[in-house]
């Protein structure tokens, strides 16, 4: 892709520039939700067309969270 005369150079943002979210797990747990994770990745992947979006660990933990706190609002708040 050619930049035309007058256009800016996309900004890319670094890794700084995002809020960071942390919390603590034993071991265990850590590497029980780590496996999951990885493992639907690569199944999100494996059927995405090759011009598609690449789906990263970090995509599944927000939307596994989103929708984590959404079903235990649903079963707990009534």
């Amino acid at each position: 892709m050619v930049r035309q005369i007058g256009q800016k150079k996309k900004e890319y943002k670094k890794p700084a520039d995002y809020p960071q979210l942390a919390f603590r797990l034993d071991s265990d747990t850590k590497e029980e939700i780590l496996s999951s994770i990885d493992e639907l990745v690569d199944l999100l992947n494996e059927k995405r067309e090759d011009d598609s979006y690449v789906i990263r660990k970090n995509d599944v933990f927000v939307e596994a969270i989103r929708e984590g706190i959404k079903a235990l609002k649903k079963k707990h708040i009534k």
